[in-house]
Order: C-alpha cells, then structure tokens, then sequence
C-alpha cells in the first residue's frame, strides 16, 4: 500500500529510463502482459497495514522493502535473505562514497552505540526485547480503546511464532490503520484531526478516504496524548 510514495519518488525523478506503470495488482491477472522489464517493489510487513506479502509478477526483477522487518515490528519469519548481489555491491559502493561526507563524530558515535548493542542482543537488556515491549504494549492499548467503540476499527493481527525470541509473540505493528465505520465519518482524516490528532491520509497510500495512518513509533508523551484524544472520540457520539 506504499504504492503511492513509490508513484510519487518515481515521478518527481522524471526519468527516460524507467516510468510508473501503477500496483502490482493491476498488472497479476493480465495473461497478455509482459512483465519481463518491471521492477516489483515488495513492502513487507507492509506499511501501513502490516500485512505479510511477496513478489508475484514472474519475470520481474524484485526490490525488497524491509523497513519493519525487524523484530520490534513484526515476527521474524526468516532469514532476509533474498538480497541481489549485484544490487548490494553497487549499494556498498554508493554507501562508501557517500560516507566520505559525513561526520567522523557521528559515525564513532553511532560506532559505540553498536558496540554496547551487541553484546546485549538476546539477552535481558536486548534493546530489541525493549522495543517490541513498547509497541507491542501501545498496540494492545490502542486496540482496546478502539474496540470499545463502534466508530473506528483497526487492522487485524494475530500471534505468530518470531524465530528471534523463539516464541509466539503477540501483535507489535509500527502502524495502526484506522477506519471510521460511520458513513457520516466518511472523510477519515477531517474526523481524526478534528479530535487533535493528525494521522497520515489513508489515500496518500492508495486506500479510500475513510482510512488513516497512526504512529506507533513517536516518543511516548506525543503517544499517550494521542490515545487520550482517541479515547475522547471513540466515546463521542457527535458527528462531525
């Protein structure tokens, strides 16, 4: 459902090489269709939903959008292991050229904050135990006070076995997708911000105007103001 932000880089770039040719969806059931020369973008988890995907365009060369593919945000299924070689070698480059500007203060820093990571990792003080707490712990908060009304609804998730912890690990998305239910609440957006609350619109990510995009992953003053103001709008009766 990144289908948007892809449609939007793509176009800004205004290239001769390559143009957006709209989601794969579009394109999967076109038998007479040659896809030989697409690139197929595969976000998963995805954003915003957090729904499970992979390539289905045969013949298609594939980029794979692991952004939340860790274990905070979601169940580590497997290794991230479908990496093109060729495309890692000239990201190596690109990563060595690049790095040439940037400040040698920061990357000691960032250098001794690994160092103190990896040592931990699996451990009590894994930061990534810590993180998959936090959101897993705001997820289930956030689920309650939606399902307490029959105004809003979220996106279902459900358990799955993470290789990282070795266990079933409840839900911990980055995101949550949010539908008003109400046909007067039809413009999702205007509803949400209206309650002091400014979500991302759910079209920027292809979906109908009755969807948005909550955060998960802000600090946790700006998240627990927005679960008071969600919690104000669940229990109104007011339509706006």
């Amino acid at each position: 459902m990144r289908k948007q932000a892809y449609r939007t880089q793509t176009q800004f770039w205004k290239s001769k090489v390559f143009e957006w040719k709209g989601a794969t969806s579009d394109w999967v059931n076109l038998a007479e269709a040659s896809t030989e020369n697409f690139i197929e973008i595969v976000t998963s988890p995805n954003n915003p939903d957090g729904r499970w995907q992979n390539a289905v365009l045969g013949g298609a060369a594939v980029i794979q959008d692991r952004t939340y593919y860790w274990p905070p945000y979601a169940a580590i299924k497997s290794p991230a292991d479908d990496d093109d070689e060729t495309v890692y070698n000239r990201m190596q480059d690109y990563m060595g050229m690049s790095s040439q500007g940037t400040s040698r203060e920061a990357q000691l820093r960032a250098l001794k904050l690994i160092k103190e990571m990896i040592p931990n990792i699996k451990g009590r003080d894994d930061i990534f135990r810590f993180g998959y707490a936090q959101t897993r712990d705001r997820w289930a908060k956030l689920n309650w006070v939606v399902s307490s009304s029959d105004r809003f609804s979220l996106q279902k998730l459900s358990p799955e076995y993470c290789n990282y912890f070795r266990t079933f690990r409840d839900p911990s998305p980055a995101y949550a997708w949010l539908k008003c239910e109400r046909a007067a609440d039809r413009d999702c957006y205007a509803v949400v911000t209206a309650g002091g609350i400014i979500p991302r619109r759910g079209t920027l990510f292809g979906a109908d105007s009755n969807y948005v995009r909550l955060s998960l992953i802000r600090s946790q003053d700006d998240f627990n103001l927005m679960l008071q103001r969600m919690k104000e709008l669940a229990s109104s009766r007011h339509v706006m």
